[in-house]
């Protein structure tokens, strides 16, 4: 059945792995490419690397002298020496093999969690709904199609002509808490449905973010390879999930916009967030590196929140059916005396209805 959080096709199964994967794979070559092309790129990328190789020579800095690449030592008196090809072809080797062999990894590490995994629990929970016999869609305008509720309001009906306070008794508090109690256990599954279309909400969220950020990284790096001053590419996290409020009590105004809100949220397509907008550009494709992982940094903490937005309902869920099942009614039907009665409370006639 079609819900308001279906996966986009785009962002479903395989093809966002495959659009995934091939996008970080030519983030990485970009990366690699611009960096050994752009000399102030390369350079930051050499001395990096020149440090680590020589811990002991920490205030030399790598520079070109027209006719390659020297090391000039800052400290001891200012002297330089000419940097071997053997030496350079190993930066230029780890520079090509090892600096950004983070990319990929870090980007297939957003394939999981699959939005889709939750679909199996959702479809469930809508069973759940139907069995009591409501409204799949809405269980607070519920009308059961159960023929055994409905005998309920026969009984009802049929009660007219009693007297006496047995009737009253017994509509009161056993009839009418019957009736309601169908209506709330359906409201129960449906909230908890809800609660598992928001998670899903989040993590797709989360999948358009991610290929939207390496869109607006390739961008940046393509152009810093034809400008050195580039235009801003900015990137911003998707909105975060926003639920409804889990009131005390089943019934009518138990769950309060969370449908509509995430309905919304889809049709209007996960709008970014303009107070959490970066521009991924820069000078360097290292920096633009930096930029990317801090961007990353920033969408983790936004699903993080998403994933306590939901925790925090369920926790509110589980509270509300926990004291609704004492009360008579919202998810609990009482028993009568007879269900604890001993021979002698019968043989007593303790048993009698009020008034009788």
């Amino acid at each position: 059945m079609a819900s308001y959080v279906d996966t986009p096709p785009e962002l479903a199964g395989g093809a966002f792995e495959a659009t995934l994967r091939s996008k970080a794979a030519e983030l990485k070559r970009e990366l690699i490419r611009q960096t050994l092309a752009d000399v102030e790129s390369w350079l930051k990328a050499f001395q990096n690397e020149y440090s680590q190789a020589h811990p002991d020579r920490p205030d030399d800095r790598v520079v070109g002298d027209g006719s390659g690449w020297v090391r000039r030592s800052e400290s001891g008196g200012s002297h330089e020496i000419k940097i071997s090809e053997q030496e350079l072809a190993q930066y230029r080797n780890a520079v090509s093999t090892e600096y950004y062999e983070w990319v990929v990894p870090t980007f297939e590490g957003y394939l999981k969690p699959d939005p889709d995994a939750v679909n199996p629990m959702i479809e469930s929970l809508r069973t759940i709904e139907s069995m009591f016999g409501g409204s799949q869609d809405d269980a607070r305008s519920y009308q059961t199609s159960k023929l055994a509720l409905t005998r309920i309001n026969d009984v009802r009906s049929e009660m007219e002509h009693w007297e006496g306070d047995f009737k009253i008794s017994f509509i009161d508090n056993f009839v009418t808490p019957l009736q309601n109690t169908p209506v709330n256990q359906a409201a129960a599954a449906k909230m908890a449905r809800e609660v598992l279309e928001l998670t899903k909400l989040a993590y797709i969220a989360q999948r358009k973010a991610i290929l939207s950020l390496l869109d607006t990284s390739l961008g940046a790096l393509k152009e810093l390879s034809r400008d050195k001053n580039p235009k801003a590419h900015t990137w911003a996290t998707l909105v975060g999930i926003v639920a409804g409020t889990v009131l005390t009590g089943f019934g009518v105004t138990a769950w309060v916009g969370i449908a509509l809100i995430g309905a919304s949220t889809m049709s209007q397509g996960l709008t970014p967030d303009a107070r959490t907008e970066s521009n991924i550009s820069a000078p360097t494709a290292q920096e633009i590196a930096n930029r990317i992982l801090d961007a990353l940094r920033v969408q983790n903490e936004r699903t993080q929140q998403n994933e306590d937005t939901v925790v925090a309902l369920f926790r509110a869920l589980k509270e509300g059916i926990v004291g609704s099942r004492a009360k008579l009614g919202e998810l609990g039907v009482p028993r009568p005396s007879l269900t604890y009665a001993t021979a002698a409370d019968i043989d007593s006639g303790r048993l009698r209805p009020a008034g009788a």
